[in-house]
């Protein structure tokens, strides 16, 4: 069991060729860097990153880094939308789970449920998709739908690692932009037993789309799953390095520990906890924190 674990945690950096190079990541893009008060990790993984550093720090020169503490680092990160954590900072759970009661008539339209899970995996890069290929693994049925204006960014970072998340799940493509796209993943869902995602509850809400709908319907959806850095409340942008920097996995000095970390430990906590609430008969959004699993597998788990 253990060796299936790590293997799980380890496996896309032999895909990728990478590895963790002390300071950088394994995937280049984030960095470990000493501010007045102690260490942050900042990931610049985006052109949209790269583009706000003179806003954050004041300054085009990394060097600034040294001249702040660091909370105001991440509060202004968190301002910019920039990945930014201080080590070890995070001491909130990994998991919340928010019970619903069902109050509204069904929209189900494909008939009596079956058996087999039907999942909707909305989720992008790792951790999500991780979730849900170990749900295929185990038998149930996952449609991974992507925006056709917006697709999974993991088709660019590694296709190979990609189709390995993803070859044993149904693909669509929808376009989100419209009314008819908008309409087909209401329905999607509607005929659904759980929905992953992994973007910011807004996102999904400016289209319509809004977790409480779709469980208090009687005969509906049963478990949506929610996967963010720091949780739903939380405005912060994360991946799997800077999160794992945030829950306190590094390596003395500090350096950084194999590759974005949070990212694989998330998705198995998350296939866990999923099918977990499958047991019940209770309909419920589980708030899946990254920063807050990592904390976790640390050792001092979150209040």
């Amino acid at each position: 069991m253990l060796e299936a674990v790590l293997r799980l945690i380890g496996e896309r950096a032999p895909i990728m060729g990478i590895a963790a190079r002390g300071r950088v990541s394994a995937g280049g893009a984030t960095h470990l860097l000493q501010a007045k008060d102690g260490w942050i990790a900042v990931s610049l993984a985006r052109q949209s990153d790269i583009d706000s550093v003179e806003a954050w720090l004041g300054s085009a020169d990394f060097d600034a880094v040294s001249t702040h503490l660091r909370a105001d680092l991440v509060a202004q990160a968190e301002l910019l939308g920039m990945p930014v954590a201080a080590v070890g900072e995070h001491a909130g759970p990994a998991i919340v789970r928010h019970a619903y009661q069902r109050i509204a008539p069904t929209c189900r339209t494909d008939g009596t449920r079956t058996n087999r899970v039907g999942v909707i995996d909305l989720s992008s890069l790792w951790a999500g998709p991780l979730a849900t290929r170990l749900m295929a693994e185990a038998g149930a049925y996952v449609l991974k739908v992507e925006s056709t204006k917006r697709p999974d960014a993991g088709r660019i970072g590694s296709p190979a690692f990609y189709r390995r998340l993803n070859a044993h799940k149904t693909l669509v493509a929808l376009d989100l932009s419209t009314k008819p796209g908008v309409d087909e993943l209401r329905h999607l869902i509607n005929n659904a037993d759980v929905v992953v995602e992994s973007s910011r509850p807004r996102a999904l809400e400016q289209l319509g789309i809004v977790a409480a709908d779709f469980l208090q319907r009687d005969d509906g959806l049963r478990v949506w799953a929610s996967i963010t850095g720091y949780g739903r409340g939380s405005n912060r942008v994360a991946f799997g390095d800077d999160a794992a920097v945030a829950g306190g996995l590094v390596r003395p000095g500090p350096a950084f520990m194999d590759d974005a970390l949070a990212d694989p430990l998330t998705g198995l906590r998350a296939a866990s906890a999923i099918f977990e609430a499958l047991k019940h008969d209770e309909p419920c959004v589980l708030d899946i924190a990254m920063a807050g699993v990592v904390r976790e597998v640390a050792g001092t788990p979150g209040e």
